[in-house]
């Protein structure tokens, strides 16, 4: 699951430090689009205006039978996982569009390299804090940091998080995302 928390630093005359501070928030998750594409098709994906792709898991090969996959043959569920493959592709940006079979070629499993196969895609349309463009961002003085928060393991859907390593000067919005892994 992934979160955004939107802050401002409202301080008129100094700078705004979150080092050990604690931030009690309500936590709203993004829904999770679902999107299959046939290996002789095209992955069209994309966000309204404003918001980006985050890509949580691509998966390539035979999964259930469906449009593509037509009959069992006794290989259903021989999967590769193609996330760091399709997230350089997709994440951060509106738009994703990729030919399946040209971008995933070399990448079905050894057991099912023979039979038809499929892409399957979950993603995320998430606010878009900044341009992507390394140069436009740090001209603007914009800043991208990571920040462990070492959360506990358990679903929320809101409460208290303690974590440090954020400022931001007076006036300026920062944007926390969350990236949670609960199983």
């Amino acid at each position: 699951m992934s979160f955004i928390l939107r802050l401002i630093c409202r301080s008129k005359r100094r700078a705004c430090a979150l080092n050990h501070t604690v931030l009690t928030a309500v936590i709203t998750p993004f829904p999770v689009e679902v999107l299959e594409a046939c290996s002789w098709e095209r992955l069209e994906a994309e966000c309204p205006s404003g918001q980006v792709i985050l890509l949580d898991q691509a998966r390539y090969g035979r999964l259930h039978l469906g449009k593509c996959v037509k009959q069992n043959f006794g290989f259903l569920g021989c999967v590769a996982d193609v996330r760091s493959k399709i997230d350089p592709l997709c994440s951060g940006r509106t738009k994703c569009s990729l030919d399946v079979y040209q971008t995933l070629q070399n990448e079905r499993p050894e057991a099912c390299s023979e039979l038809e196969a499929f892409l399957q895609i979950e993603y995320k349309s998430v606010l878009q804090s900044m341009s992507g463009r390394p140069d436009k961002d740090k001209a603007r003085g914009a800043t991208r940091k990571l920040i462990n928060l070492g959360v506990e393991r358990r679903k929320m859907t809101s409460g208290t998080i303690s974590f440090s390593g954020a400022e931001g000067t007076p006036g300026r919005l920062m944007d926390i995302r969350l990236k949670a892994f609960i199983v």
